[in-house]
């Protein structure tokens, strides 16, 4: 049935798209060498959900 299987991702654990070891996002987790430009912690992904809530994002004493 095709390609769907999600790649094998041990590089950020704590990644918000890793799921039990696997990239939920990506198709294919080949960089060249280099890290994976799509990271991003789940803690900052909650973050900037928490602030887009609150009216926007908060930059030094800025809300924007």
């Amino acid at each position: 049935m095709g390609d769907t299987k999600m790649p094998e991702c041990r590089m950020h654990k704590d990644c918000f798209a890793n799921r039990g070891g696997r990239c939920v996002c990506l198709k294919s987790n080949v960089f060249g060498g280099r890290g994976c430009p799509f990271y991003k912690s789940a803690a900052a992904v909650r973050e900037e959900k928490d602030g887009r809530r609150s009216g926007g994002k908060v930059y030094g004493d800025r809300n924007v």
